[in-house]
Protein backbone atom coordinates (compact mmCIF):
# COMPACT_ATOMS: atom_id res chain seq x y z
CA UNK A 1 0.00 0.00 0.00
CA UNK A 2 1.70 3.06 -1.00
CA UNK A 3 1.98 6.03 1.45
CA UNK A 4 -0.06 9.34 1.52
CA UNK A 5 1.25 12.52 0.47
CA UNK A 6 1.01 14.94 2.81
CA UNK A 7 -2.67 16.92 1.70
CA UNK A 8 -3.86 13.30 1.25
CA UNK A 9 -2.82 12.99 5.09
CA UNK A 10 -4.76 15.83 6.14
CA UNK A 11 -7.67 15.27 4.48
CA UNK A 12 -7.89 12.17 5.88
CA UNK A 13 -6.77 13.36 9.18
CA UNK A 14 -9.56 15.97 9.43
CA UNK A 15 -12.31 14.31 7.06
CA UNK A 16 -12.44 17.54 5.35
CA UNK A 17 -11.16 18.47 1.83
CA UNK A 18 -8.67 21.22 2.58
CA UNK A 19 -10.13 23.79 -0.02
CA UNK A 20 -10.00 26.26 2.64
CA UNK A 21 -6.42 27.40 4.44
CA UNK A 22 -6.22 25.15 7.43
CA UNK A 23 -4.52 27.31 10.61
CA UNK A 24 -0.70 26.80 10.07
CA UNK A 25 0.01 24.82 13.39
CA UNK A 26 -2.64 22.35 12.66
CA UNK A 27 -0.94 21.88 8.66
CA UNK A 28 2.40 21.79 10.82
CA UNK A 29 0.94 18.71 13.42
CA UNK A 30 -0.62 17.08 9.56
CA UNK A 31 3.08 17.32 8.03
CA UNK A 32 4.63 15.75 11.29
CA UNK A 33 2.89 13.36 11.44
CA UNK A 34 3.12 12.12 7.67
CA UNK A 35 6.38 12.24 8.13
CA UNK A 36 6.56 10.18 11.34
CA UNK A 37 4.48 7.63 10.23
CA UNK A 38 5.90 7.77 6.63
CA UNK A 39 2.13 8.88 5.65
CA UNK A 40 1.11 4.99 6.27
CA UNK A 41 -2.88 4.54 5.17
CA UNK A 42 -3.35 2.45 8.55
CA UNK A 43 -1.09 4.70 10.61
CA UNK A 44 -3.39 7.84 9.68
CA UNK A 45 -7.05 5.98 9.31
CA UNK A 46 -6.40 4.91 13.23
CA UNK A 47 -5.37 8.62 14.45
CA UNK A 48 -8.15 10.16 12.54
CA UNK A 49 -11.18 7.39 13.89
CA UNK A 50 -9.91 8.25 17.60
CA UNK A 51 -9.67 12.48 17.06
CA UNK A 52 -13.35 12.00 15.31
CA UNK A 53 -14.11 9.83 18.74
CA UNK A 54 -12.32 12.26 20.73
CA UNK A 55 -13.30 15.56 19.50
CA UNK A 56 -10.53 17.35 21.25
CA UNK A 57 -11.13 21.25 22.04
CA UNK A 58 -7.81 21.94 20.40
CA UNK A 59 -7.07 19.40 17.37
CA UNK A 60 -3.36 21.48 16.64
CA UNK A 61 -2.89 20.47 20.23
CA UNK A 62 -4.01 16.98 20.34
CA UNK A 63 -2.37 16.08 16.89
CA UNK A 64 1.01 17.22 18.81
CA UNK A 65 0.29 15.10 21.61
CA UNK A 66 -0.37 12.56 19.06
CA UNK A 67 3.32 12.98 17.59
CA UNK A 68 4.43 12.09 21.39
CA UNK A 69 3.59 8.45 20.84
CA UNK A 70 5.38 5.24 20.24
CA UNK A 71 2.30 4.10 17.94
CA UNK A 72 -0.97 5.36 16.10
CA UNK A 73 -3.38 5.41 18.94
CA UNK A 74 -5.58 2.07 19.05
CA UNK A 75 -3.76 0.73 15.69
CA UNK A 76 -2.56 -2.90 16.45
CA UNK A 77 0.84 -4.66 16.40
CA UNK A 78 -0.56 -7.64 14.39
CA UNK A 79 -1.46 -5.33 11.61
CA UNK A 80 2.87 -4.64 11.24
CA UNK A 81 3.51 -7.99 12.96
CA UNK A 82 2.02 -9.87 9.77
CA UNK A 83 4.55 -7.91 7.91
CA UNK A 84 7.48 -8.62 9.63
CA UNK A 85 6.25 -12.51 9.79
CA UNK A 86 5.62 -12.97 6.00
CA UNK A 87 9.45 -12.26 5.86
CA UNK A 88 11.98 -15.16 5.47
CA UNK A 89 13.23 -16.54 8.39
CA UNK A 90 16.40 -16.41 7.50
CA UNK A 91 16.43 -12.27 6.75
CA UNK A 92 14.52 -11.94 9.66
CA UNK A 93 17.85 -11.44 11.89
CA UNK A 94 18.82 -9.15 9.57
CA UNK A 95 16.05 -7.06 9.70
CA UNK A 96 15.66 -7.18 13.60
CA UNK A 97 19.16 -5.34 13.40
CA UNK A 98 17.04 -1.94 12.80
CA UNK A 99 15.62 -2.30 16.00
CA UNK A 100 19.03 -1.08 17.26
CA UNK A 101 18.64 2.16 15.62
CA UNK A 102 16.42 4.74 16.56
CA UNK A 103 13.05 4.92 14.94
CA UNK A 104 13.30 7.34 12.09
CA UNK A 105 16.94 7.68 12.00
CA UNK A 106 18.67 7.58 8.48
CA UNK A 107 21.83 5.17 7.95
CA UNK A 108 23.46 5.34 5.44
CA UNK A 109 23.55 2.62 2.93
CA UNK A 110 26.89 1.15 2.74
CA UNK A 111 27.08 1.62 6.93
CA UNK A 112 24.30 -0.76 7.50
CA UNK A 113 25.40 -3.57 4.67
CA UNK A 114 28.68 -2.95 6.66
CA UNK A 115 27.26 -3.90 9.82
CA UNK A 116 25.25 -6.46 8.52
CA UNK A 117 28.23 -8.37 6.66
CA UNK A 118 30.31 -8.13 10.21
CA UNK A 119 27.52 -9.79 11.97
CA UNK A 120 27.82 -12.83 9.61
CA UNK A 121 24.25 -13.00 9.08
CA UNK A 122 24.76 -14.22 5.39
CA UNK A 123 27.48 -17.33 6.15
CA UNK A 124 25.00 -20.10 6.15
CA UNK A 125 23.39 -18.57 3.11
CA UNK A 126 25.67 -18.44 0.90
CA UNK A 127 26.83 -21.21 -1.91
CA UNK A 128 30.31 -19.76 -2.54
CA UNK A 129 29.15 -17.94 -5.99
CA UNK A 130 27.55 -15.01 -4.14
CA UNK A 131 29.66 -12.71 -1.53
CA UNK A 132 28.25 -11.57 1.53
CA UNK A 133 28.19 -8.19 0.56
CA UNK A 134 26.41 -9.53 -2.48
CA UNK A 135 23.62 -11.17 -0.04
CA UNK A 136 23.14 -7.71 2.44
CA UNK A 137 22.46 -6.16 -1.14
CA UNK A 138 19.85 -8.67 -2.23
CA UNK A 139 18.31 -8.33 2.08
CA UNK A 140 17.88 -4.68 1.86
CA UNK A 141 16.59 -4.86 -1.75
CA UNK A 142 14.02 -7.40 -0.54
CA UNK A 143 13.19 -5.16 1.95
CA UNK A 144 13.47 -2.08 -0.31
CA UNK A 145 10.48 -4.26 -2.22
CA UNK A 146 8.45 -4.70 0.96
CA UNK A 147 8.16 -1.01 1.93
CA UNK A 148 9.83 -2.10 5.14
CA UNK A 149 12.70 0.06 4.35
CA UNK A 150 13.50 2.98 2.67
CA UNK A 151 16.21 4.79 0.76
CA UNK A 152 16.94 8.41 -0.25
CA UNK A 153 19.84 10.34 -1.38
CA UNK A 154 22.17 11.82 1.67
CA UNK A 155 22.10 15.32 2.03
CA UNK A 156 25.42 15.58 3.07
CA UNK A 157 26.94 13.10 0.66
CA UNK A 158 25.03 13.41 -2.54
CA UNK A 159 26.68 10.05 -3.83
CA UNK A 160 25.66 8.00 -1.30
CA UNK A 161 22.08 6.70 -0.01
CA UNK A 162 20.46 6.36 3.25
CA UNK A 163 18.01 3.91 4.62
CA UNK A 164 14.97 4.37 7.18
CA UNK A 165 13.32 1.46 8.73
CA UNK A 166 9.75 2.42 9.00
CA UNK A 167 8.45 3.87 12.24
CA UNK A 168 5.54 1.44 13.28
CA UNK A 169 8.18 -1.63 12.00
CA UNK A 170 10.70 -0.53 14.25
CA UNK A 171 8.39 -0.79 17.25
CA UNK A 172 7.60 -4.23 16.18
CA UNK A 173 10.75 -5.35 15.86
CA UNK A 174 11.88 -4.23 19.14
CA UNK A 175 9.75 -6.33 20.69
CA UNK A 176 9.92 -9.50 18.59
CA UNK A 177 13.96 -8.93 19.43
CA UNK A 178 13.19 -9.14 23.05
CA UNK A 179 11.52 -12.97 22.39
CA UNK A 180 13.68 -15.76 24.13
CA UNK A 181 14.01 -17.47 20.14
CA UNK A 182 16.62 -14.54 19.85
CA UNK A 183 19.65 -12.69 20.86
CA UNK A 184 19.09 -9.77 23.52
CA UNK A 185 19.23 -6.25 21.91
CA UNK A 186 19.76 -3.28 24.02
CA UNK A 187 18.19 0.46 23.59
CA UNK A 188 18.76 3.61 25.78
CA UNK A 189 14.81 3.58 26.53
CA UNK A 190 15.00 -0.06 28.63
CA UNK A 191 18.02 -2.44 28.90
CA UNK A 192 16.56 -5.40 27.32
CA UNK A 193 17.68 -9.01 29.13
CA UNK A 194 16.01 -12.31 28.24
CA UNK A 195 16.26 -15.51 28.85
CA UNK A 196 16.25 -15.10 32.58
CA UNK A 197 20.26 -14.20 32.19
CA UNK A 198 21.97 -10.46 31.75
CA UNK A 199 23.70 -11.07 28.42
CA UNK A 200 23.01 -8.38 26.04
CA UNK A 201 24.60 -9.08 22.67
CA UNK A 202 24.33 -5.18 20.53
CA UNK A 203 23.61 -2.67 22.95
CA UNK A 204 22.55 0.98 21.40
CA UNK A 205 22.30 3.79 23.51
CA UNK A 206 19.80 6.75 22.17
CA UNK A 207 20.68 9.93 23.66
CA UNK A 208 23.04 10.90 26.50
CA UNK A 209 21.75 9.55 29.94
CA UNK A 210 23.33 10.17 33.36
CA UNK A 211 21.25 7.14 34.33
CA UNK A 212 22.77 4.80 32.35
CA UNK A 213 25.38 3.44 34.59
CA UNK A 214 22.87 2.40 36.68
CA UNK A 215 20.49 1.12 34.19
CA UNK A 216 23.80 -1.31 33.35
CA UNK A 217 24.24 -2.19 36.82
CA UNK A 218 24.61 -5.99 37.15
CA UNK A 219 24.29 -6.58 33.57
CA UNK A 220 27.30 -8.91 31.69
CA UNK A 221 28.93 -7.18 29.17
CA UNK A 222 31.45 -9.03 28.28
CA UNK A 223 29.15 -11.05 25.29
CA UNK A 224 28.72 -7.32 23.03
CA UNK A 225 28.68 -7.91 19.61
CA UNK A 226 28.36 -4.53 19.34
CA UNK A 227 27.69 -0.98 20.97
CA UNK A 228 26.03 1.64 19.02
CA UNK A 229 25.99 5.26 20.54
CA UNK A 230 24.02 8.31 18.78
CA UNK A 231 24.37 11.70 20.66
Amino acid sequence: MKPLEELDCQILLLRRECQDKLPDEITQACKKIQQKYDGKPLAMKSIADTLKDEKPASTAAWLEEICKLDKAPNMKDSCFSTSYDDVPYNMQRSLLFMSLFPAGCKIEKDRLLRRWVAEEFFISHTDGTVTAEEKAQEYLSEFIDRNIIRTEKSISTPDAETCKADYLMVQVMRKKSRSPQRNSKGTSDTIYVLNGSNIVRHLSLHYADTKHKEMLEGVDLSSIHSLTIFD
